[in-house]
């Protein structure tokens, strides 16, 4: 192990906080995060897009 990975395993308390403030703004970013992600048909249709402007100069 190197010297970093020892002393990261000589803490091993959580870095988050166990303050339910803190356990909010986690959850509500969670949330809009996974709400935001693009879903296989749109990565698709802007993947099919992006080919078609390649081969057509567009």
């Amino acid at each position: 192990l190197t010297q970093t990975q020892r002393e990261a395993n000589r803490h091993q308390n959580p870095l988050t906080d166990t303050n339910p403030q803190t356990l909010q703004k986690i959850s509500k970013i969670s949330q809009q995060t996974a709400r935001t992600a693009p879903s296989v048909k749109e990565i698709d249709y802007l993947t099919e897009k992006m080919m078609h402007g390649l081969h057509t100069g567009q």
